[in-house]
């Protein structure tokens, strides 16, 4: 039997960041949503602006990746 029939292969690993990634995308849209401080409010937009960015970034190396 071949060790690497249970380990992930390097795209499984890249589709596991991507789902987490749109997890944590509607976690922070929850703590903009019950942020009370303005300041709080734009340092969690920023955050979900460079999470976006992750997940384009992330998105495309699954839409290009060669088996």
């Amino acid at each position: 039997m071949n060790e690497n029939n249970n380990k992930k292969t390097a795209k499984q690993h890249v589709e596991d960041v991507y789902s987490k990634l749109v997890e944590s995308k509607a976690c922070l849209r929850e703590a903009l949503n019950s942020a009370e401080q303005h300041r709080n409010k734009e340092q969690i937009e920023n955050n979900l602006a460079s999470v976006n960015d992750a997940i384009n970034s992330v998105n495309n190396t699954l839409n290009n990746y060669q088996d």
